[in-house]
């Protein structure tokens, strides 16, 4: 069990099922916050330090899509900035 806090002091519990085969964080971000594939990423560019032109570029779409996705990202995250979506996305454990 891995346990993250997220603003607010609320305390969030992650169980994991030993049946379930571990894939890193693809798709686990997905299934605890109900994350879209696009948001999973935009979380996971911003873990890795990319900002909002930087998603973009990457991921082809314009800049004003990454707001929105970065902003509904926060929200299902109960992230108040990017910092916390960092703190939050850099517990989940990654496979390397």
């Amino acid at each position: 069990m891995m346990s993250l806090r997220p603003p607010g002091g609320r305390a969030l519990a992650l169980v994991i099922a030993p049946r379930e085969p571990d894939h890193g964080p693809s798709g686990f971000l997905r299934r605890c916050f109900h994350l879209s594939e696009a948001e999973e990423e935009v979380a996971l560019c911003l873990a890795d330090g990319l900002d909002t032109e930087e998603i973009a570029s990457l991921r082809q779409v314009s800049r004003n899509t990454i707001r929105n996705q970065i902003q509904s990202v926060l929200t299902k995250l109960g992230a108040r900035n990017r910092g916390d979506v960092v703190r939050i996305v850099s517990q989940v454990p990654r496979k390397g």
